[in-house]
């Protein structure tokens, strides 16, 4: 009786699961490193700046590997060692101190029934009672969330459009061009008209005014700056700021590329397992447990960030950095259960192997290209998020899908990779690959 297709290889499985926890982890946090970079003060030219210096550690990581691969004598340890030095590092980024300089507002809620807006906020102390005073301004734009109504929010922010929009997911609300009434202003309470300042791009020039239907209320948290701020406090500097964080992100990065080293040889160690025992095409489907890791994880945790974000009112990362911490425990214990070591050799001349690669012309030209395309790559990765998010204002998860469409796309490619190898040679895949 023939092999069934969907047997699995018993000896394989931690190796496999190793493979599969492990990218898991490193694209629990990867797509949002950068937007967590923004939002702890570091400037887009100072980002550009350490991802510029970051690949050039990652030289480093092969003569590491190497290193401790001949005195502990075992492979399959210095994975082990790296992965808790990825989570080590990667977590205390957490702890960097920020450079953003955060402005306190009291806390406040607003309240729109019929056409009337009352507008509350608390102390800035708890233990006083004196209250922030409004801005002197009319024209207010206020961020509703939390929201609590007597019809629903989406259908309480159509009756006000366009003045209000809201979120993909229905739970954050903007109003602009409110027209409000700062003097009336007392005791932390203020009411005024649920009145708009004409459209600039309309002849008409009267206030619009609006009345929501009968028996139609809202009541929400709010942030705006129509109230004036408690304090300001200033980060730890810039200098402060980017120093801790480039020195754990270099150490992080180090251990990420040294495992994904290893992880590599330990791919091509299954591949080969598998070619003995009959089974060809095993590289692409090897690499398939890192795709789908990718594609399953990142909007996952898109979707609980902006869930944390919802609940907060403020984008929180810690959920990211645990998720990535929780995979990697996961992927020590698949280690744990692997027999064999990994397929690396062990050779007390590692700069002999170095130099052997640098006087191959062939070797060299192909690093060259690598570089060249990861450099036009990591610019787009690098920013691309970060675009999502500031300019066009996306929620989280679709930060998270951007991976996953690339990883769906590329899971029949790389199934059938060994066919399309052969059928059209290994450089014809490469220029295609990069045309694409």
């Amino acid at each position: 009786m023939g092999k069934s297709a969907f047997s699995v290889n018993k000896k394989l499985l931690p190796l496999k699961l190793t493979l599969f926890f492990y990218s898991a982890a490193a694209y629990a946090i990867l797509p949002y490193l950068t937007i967590h970079m923004k939002d702890i003060g570091i400037s887009d030219l100072d980002i550009a700046l350490i991802y510029t210096v970051l690949p050039f550690c990652v030289f480093i990581a092969p003569p590491i590997v190497g290193f401790f691969g001949d005195r502990l004598g075992n492979y399959t340890r210095v994975l082990q060692l790296n992965v808790i030095c990825c989570g080590l590092f990667h977590t205390l980024l957490l702890f960097v101190p920020t450079n953003t300089i955060e402005i306190k507002y009291p806390p406040a809620s607003l309240s729109i029934d019929d056409s009337q807006v009352s507008l509350s906020w608390e102390p800035c102390n708890s233990t006083s009672s004196i209250y922030s005073p409004l801005q002197n301004q009319t024209i207010t734009q206020l961020r509703l969330f939390n929201c609590s109504d007597s019809c629903p929010a989406a259908d309480t922010c159509a009756q006000l459009a366009p003045h209000c929009t809201e979120s993909e997911d229905g739970q954050l609300f903007t109003i602009k061009d409110l027209i409000s009434d700062t003097e009336a202003a007392k005791g932390g309470k203020v009411k005024f008209d649920l009145d708009f300042r004409p459209d600039a791009c309309s002849t008409d020039i009267q206030t619009q005014s609006f009345v929501l239907t009968s028996n139609c209320s809202i009541d929400c948290k709010l942030e705006s700056n129509i109230i004036s701020y408690c304090s300001v406090e200033v980060g730890e500097g810039r200098l402060t700021t980017n120093a801790v964080y480039f020195f754990l992100r270099m150490f992080a990065t180090m251990a990420l590329a040294c495992c994904f080293i290893m992880l590599d040889a330990q791919t091509i160690q299954m591949c080969t397992l598998e070619e003995e025992q009959g089974n060809s095409g095993a590289y692409g489907r090897q690499i398939l447990y890192k795709t789908l890791a990718q594609a399953v994880i990142s909007p996952l945790v898109g979707l609980l960030m902006d869930k944390i974000t919802e609940m907060t009112g403020s984008t929180n990362y810690v959920a990211p950095f645990v998720i990535h911490d929780v995979l990697l425990i996961c992927t020590s214990i698949c280690i744990c259960f692997i027999d064999e070591d990994i397929g690396l050799p062990k050779d007390s001349d590692t700069m002999k192997g170095l130099r052997k690669i640098a006087s191959n012309i062939s070797c060299m030209i192909f690093l060259f290209m690598m570089f060249v395309i990861g450099s036009m790559y990591g610019f787009v990765e690098t920013f691309l998020f970060v675009f999502l998010k500031e300019d066009l204002g996306a929620p989280i998860y679709l930060l998270g899908l951007t991976i996953t469409t690339g990883a769906l796309v590329s899971i029949p490619f790389l199934y059938y990779s060994d066919f399309l190898v052969d059928k059209f040679g290994m450089v014809n895949v490469i220029i295609w690959a990069l045309l694409m």
